[in-house]
């Protein structure tokens, strides 16, 4: 996260890493969780749960953390690098929204990782800000002796059905181009 800031991601589509096993063990699978921190905390709900407690809603709406975890892909079949391709969960996320992911390993032994990598404060961020011109009026063909004031209006939605559906402070810069005619 450069200078502190919160990371922001325009495409999560594949989520990948690596894994390690000390010796003398070998990986049998990594797994990934994925928490949303805003507006409401709670897990995605995979399509099948690891845990054997059935098929999952496949939305935001699973309180408990056990019950999220959802298994990797291998790229090797000792799990040294692995993947993650979600359509369900893609589909599930909101541009704007803060997300946490959780992955952990298992050993052949039985063994979870002692610790889980994480990353926080990971905004998704896939839908481009609108902007408008509002001074100088745009339109028809009008001439102006000078031009003092250029303003306008800028909005970064979500991809969200709610009402209020504003990705606020996430705009940083805006750009004027004039050209002659």
């Amino acid at each position: 996260k450069p200078n502190g800031s919160v990371a922001r991601y325009k495409d999560l589509s594949t989520l990948s890493g690596t894994g390690l096993e000390n010796a003398p063990g070998q990986m049998r699978r990594v797994e990934m969780r994925v928490y949303q921190l805003t507006p409401v905390a709670n897990y995605w709900d995979p399509t099948m749960r690891l845990d054997g407690s059935g098929a999952g809603s496949q939305l935001f709406n699973q309180g408990d953390g056990d019950k999220a975890w959802f298994m990797a892909t291998s790229d090797a079949g000792d799990w040294t690098s692995w993947h993650v391709t979600s359509a369900a969960l893609l589909g599930q996320m909101i541009s704007g929204y803060k997300y946490e992911f959780n992955v952990r390993g298992l050993d052949q032994g039985g063994n979870y990782s002692a610790s889980y990598s994480t990353r926080t404060q990971i905004i998704y961020d896939n839908r481009a800000p609108k902007s408008a011109l509002t001074v100088p009026a745009s339109g028809s063909l009008s001439y102006i002796k000078a031009l003092s004031v250029i303003s306008g209006t800028m909005v970064d939605e979500t991809n969200s059905a709610e009402a209020n559906n504003i990705n606020l402070s996430t705009i940083t810069k805006m750009y004027v181009k004039l050209r002659r005619l």
